[in-house]
C-alpha cells in the first residue's frame, strides 16, 4: 500500500486520486493544500504606491513588522501605451526606462 508523501500515512490507492489523476500525496492533503492556498490568495493586499514613495512605504512596513512576521513586496512599473510603442520588445530600451523611473 502507498504512502502519502505529506502526511506520511499508509493509505489504499484510490486515496490518491486528485481530481480525476493519481499523485504521491492523497487526496486529503491535496485538498487541504488547495484550500490554504485559496484563503492565502483571498488576503494577498494589492497597494498601488508611486515610485516617489517607495522608499518611506518600505521603511514604514519594516517598522510596522511584528516579531516573527513576513513582509512580501513585488514591485511592478506602469508605462502608457506611447512609450511601449516606441520602445517596441526592445528589453535593452525598457530595462533602461525602468532603470530612469526608478532612479527619478
Amino acid at each position: 500500500m502507498p504512502f502519502c508523501t505529506s502526511c506520511s500515512r499508509t493509505l489504499s490507492s484510490a486515496e490518491f486520486i486528485y481530481e480525476g489523476k493519481s499523485y504521491k500525496t492523497c487526496a486529503r492533503c491535496m485538498t487541504n493544500k488547495a484550500i490554504k492556498k485559496d484563503n492565502l490568495d483571498e488576503k494577498t493586499i494589492i497597494e498601488a504606491i508611486s515610485i516617489q514613495n517607495i522608499s518611506d512605504y518600505i521603511t514604514n512596513a519594516i517598522a510596522d513588522l511584528e516579531h516573527c512576521s513576513e513582509l512580501s513586496l513585488v514591485f511592478r512599473i506602469q508605462f502608457d501605451e506611447i512609450t511601449l510603442g516606441i520602445v517596441g520588445t526592445d528589453v535593452k530600451a525598457m530595462t533602461i526606462l525602468i532603470i530612469d523611473e526608478i532612479e527619478n
